[in-house]
């Protein structure tokens, strides 16, 4: 478990401005964004709900937080917050701790700053996860805002605890408090004048189509502050993102217990290089483990979603050198089985010259002559070989980006077709942890 006590460093911007960050964990770099303007990088952890979604990404990755200038733990005597001074802070954090580049994770208002950044910073901006994001600050706030303006000119004490429960809702007393408490630690009456001058103005729907990062917008659709809409303007205007929208009208992450968050996130990231670590991994594995995979080759390890091409290529990699009917690797799925028996051939589709080369169609002869062929059943089988094929391609493309050495060894020893098989060279490895 991660430690709360985790040691308060700061780290100077190019502006003069001491900024206070924390780091926990190992493995890729994930610099956490909450919302704007509450933020305090120890406070974060008192809310329970926030713990464990801080706590799962320092066992995963090294954990960056920070405290905008002007907030939290970070120098207190700021009259300006302009998005590009935001940005000195941010840079300075990922100069000091993350100098190889980092993934960005950034919630509702904070997504602008991740954005901009990531526009003027690709390369050091490997991933960007935008959740409940939105280009334009002042959206993210809610439809209150003027209000909470009014009320905190007027009473500090009262703005603090109505914004509280705005976010964490009027019934979630304890849940409110502690968001209350972390308010009060974040930012001073003396500064909320400065940020509605400026940070309400911040609007970055013209860079969206400048980030280069892979990008994944999350989304829940219930959700009435940030629009979903503006989840589908985030993903189409960010070359490449991928949409993903879940159920739920909360914005926190851990709501409904988290695992459709942390599917989302580790489908987009794979695994990390402290889970490769952490866990001793036989050599070669191509392991089911319910809704993923766990793929290992040469010394590294990468999870992917369960898709019906994994198994086809589990089957084929318990059989190293025989060949497999693509009916009977159907018909294995469905039964959630192994065939009773390998397939034996004769002929060229069953001889392996050691080279498999690339993904070939194996080729057979018909079974009987042309004027006494069952047609019917040859649909059955034409239909077969094209599924399988489809289904086991598509799934080498998506192991090829994320395990490249796995992927090209793959593609060169898997032949698809009315015949199916592994083909290792006779050096290569063939014995698979496959369950």
């Amino acid at each position: 478990m991660a430690s709360v006590h985790a040691r308060v460093e700061y780290v100077t911007t190019s502006d003069g401005v001491r900024i206070a960050y924390a780091k926990r964990g190992s493995g890729p770099n994930v610099v956490w964004m909450p919302p704007l303007p509450a933020r305090h990088l120890e406070l974060e952890w008192e809310e329970p709900g926030d713990r464990r979604w801080l706590e799962w990404l320092a066992s995963r990755y090294t954990l960056i937080q920070y405290d905008p200038r002007g907030l939290g733990l970070s120098d207190r005597s700021i009259t300006s917050f302009t998005l590009d001074a935001f940005e000195r802070d941010l840079h300075a954090v990922i100069e000091r701790v993350a100098s190889s580049g980092a993934i960005l994770v950034a919630k509702v208002n904070s997504g602008a700053l991740a954005v901009s950044y990531a526009a003027h910073h690709p390369e050091l901006v490997s991933h960007l996860v935008l959740w409940c994001a939105t280009p334009r600050f002042a959206e993210g706030i809610g439809s209150h805002l003027d209000g909470l303006i009014a009320l905190a000119e007027r009473d500090w004490d009262l703005f603090i605890q109505a914004a509280a429960h705005l976010v964490r809702g009027w019934s979630a007393t304890e849940s409110a408090a502690q968001a209350a408490k972390l308010l009060r630690a974040a930012l001073s009456p003396e500064t909320v004048p400065a940020l509605v001058r400026d940070v309400l103005t911040i609007d970055v729907t013209d860079q969206l189509g400048l980030v280069r990062s892979r990008t994944l917008v999350l989304h829940r659709r219930g959700i009435t502050w940030v629009p979903v809409e503006r989840a589908v303007e985030l993903a189409s205007s960010i070359p490449g993102a991928r949409l993903i929208l879940l159920e739920g009208t909360s914005m926190a992450l851990w709501s409904g217990g988290m695992s459709d968050v942390i599917h989302a996130f580790e489908d987009f990231l794979g695994t990390t290089a402290s889970e490769e670590h952490a866990v001793e991994l036989p050599s070669e594995a191509f392991r089911y483990e319910g809704d993923y995979w766990m793929l290992a080759f040469g010394g590294r390890m990468c999870r992917l979603r369960d898709a019906k091409g994994l198994h086809h290529i589990a089957h084929l990699l318990g059989r190293p050198g025989e060949y497999v009917t693509a009916s009977e690797l159907l018909a294995a799925l469905e039964r959630g089985a192994a065939p009773q028996a390998p397939v034996s051939t004769n002929g060229p589709a069953a001889r392996s010259d050691g080279n498999a080369g690339p993904i070939v169609e194996a080729q057979v002869g018909p079974s009987v002559g042309p004027w006494g062929r069952d047609r019917r059943a040859a649909a059955v089988t034409e239909r077969a070989r094209l599924t399988v094929t489809k289904r086991i391609k598509g799934v080498l493309e998506r192991i090829s980006r994320r395990h490249p050495a796995l992927g090209e060894h793959l593609t060169r020893t898997i032949r698809t077709g009315l015949l199916c098989a592994y083909l290792p060279e006779p050096e290569e490895p063939t014995h698979w942890k496959l369950s």
